[in-house]
C-alpha cells in the first residue's frame, strides 16, 4: 500500500498477532480502518471474531489512537432503542442527540438507519 493509503486510514497496524491465553495463534495480519465505514467480520472463525473485537474494544491494540472511538456491538444485542438512544445511553445526559447524529453521520453510519431499533439494524 502507497503512503496515500496510510495517512487516509484512522487506524493503520502491521504485523498484528493475536494469541488465545494457551499462547496459539488466532490471527497474523495487517488492520486498517478508514473513517466514513463500517467493518463487519465475517469469514474467520467465530472465536477468532470474538477475542479480536474483544482486543480492540477493551483497546487492547496499543496502535488505536485514543481519538478513534470504538463501539462494539454484539449481534445478539438486544435493545428497542434507535441507534442515536443506544449510544446516548454510554454517553449521558450532556450529550444532544443532534451531536450524536453528527457524529454517526461522519463515520458513515446512515441517517435512515439511525432512528431504526439497535434489534433491527442489518447484520452487514
Amino acid at each position: 500500500k502507497g503512503a496515500s493509503s496510510v495517512e487516509a486510514s484512522l487506524v493503520h497496524v502491521e504485523n498484528l498477532v493475536l494469541m488465545d491465553g494457551d499462547g496459539n495463534l488466532l490471527l497474523k495480519g495487517n488492520l486498517e480502518l478508514k473513517r466514513g465505514r463500517r467493518y463487519a467480520l465475517g469469514s474467520i472463525h467465530a472465536n477468532t471474531r470474538r477475542a479480536l473485537m474483544g482486543k480492540i474494544a477493551s483497546r487492547g491494540v496499543s496502535q488505536i489512537p485514543d481519538s478513534v472511538k470504538l463501539l462494539h456491538v454484539h449481534p445478539k444485542l438486544s435493545s428497542d432503542l434507535n441507534a442515536v438512544q443506544f449510544c446516548k445511553k454510554d454517553q449521558g445526559e450532556d450529550v444532544s442527540d443532534e451531536a450524536l447524529e453528527d457524529a454517526l453521520s461522519k463515520v458513515g453510519f446512515p441517517s435512515d438507519m439511525q432512528t431504526m431499533a439497535v434489534n433491527d439494524l442489518p447484520a452487514e
